[in-house]
């Protein structure tokens, strides 16, 4: 990574696009505090303007659930695959608060809820494998914002799911946005899942940033090549979905 240099404020959705390689989860790992020893570090990330790289390791934990919750691709890496939902929400919510396991068991319905997913107490008794990977990402989506972060990273959060469950988990992101003033970083190298999300784009490429401004300017008016070049790969499958559409008919 180099050259990486931009804010993001309260209640603000910012995505950052760009092709495989080209930096965008190291640099969410970096943000989560996510670096190994080998690593050279020249610059600072702030978090309410304290650097993460001066945190302790207590500083850090409670930084990764209480300030920033993330959100990945595949929420197979996540649930562990013998292990019920229940005691990944037990887990979770018992390490950062304060609570008994029913109060933490009664957190999870409410959190599972506000993500659309009535049948809670059938939810928290199924493993992972007994669940489609739209409820799994939405299930991880309850599990991060039960600690209440100021930031959540969305990490390709859609790459492996259908286009239907896509506009739902994209739905449930706006939703979030609103009822919990959350912040978001969302990941994705698709253009066009986050047309109605994000407030501001940054593009990627070799590692680092060649273009940031507002989603619509972006869209509308692209200045990098890199930049011009996913438009019109974006542009091109949906002409082409368009063609297969109209052959079905």
């Amino acid at each position: 990574l180099k050259n990486i240099n931009f804010e993001l404020k309260e209640k603000e959705i910012i995505s950052i696009i760009g092709k495989s390689g080209s930096g965008k989860t190291m640099l969410s790992k970096m943000i989560m505090g996510l670096k190994n020893k080998n690593m050279q570090i020249d610059g600072n990330i702030l978090f309410k303007n304290n650097n993460i790289f001066d945190f302790s390791e207590e500083d850090l934990r409670k930084y990764r659930g209480e300030g920033i919750g993330y959100i990945t691709q595949n929420p197979l890496n996540v649930f562990l695959p013998f292990q019920k939902i229940r005691t990944t929400f037990l887990e979770t919510y018992l390490s950062h608060k304060s609570i008994s396991k029913n109060e933490a068991i009664e957190l999870a319905k409410k959190n599972l809820k506000q993500v659309n997913l009535e049948n809670t107490e059938e939810i928290l008794n199924k493993y992972p494998f007994e669940l489609s990977g739209g409820m799994l990402q939405r299930i991880m989506i309850a599990v991060a914002i039960a600690l209440k972060p100021k930031l959540i990273i969305a990490d390709e959060p859609t790459t492996a799911i259908d286009s239907l469950n896509q506009k739902d988990i994209i739905d449930e992101f706006i939703i979030l946005k609103k009822e919990l003033n959350v912040s978001l970083l969302f990941v994705t190298h698709d253009l066009g899942v986050l047309t109605n999300l994000a407030d501001n784009l940054i593009v990627m490429q070799n590692g680092e940033i060649v273009e940031k401004g507002t989603t619509k300017e972006i869209i509308i008016n692209a200045k990098h090549e890199h930049t011009k070049f996913l438009i019109g790969m974006r542009r091109a499958l949906m002409e082409k979905f368009k063609k297969v559409k109209e052959y079905d008919k």
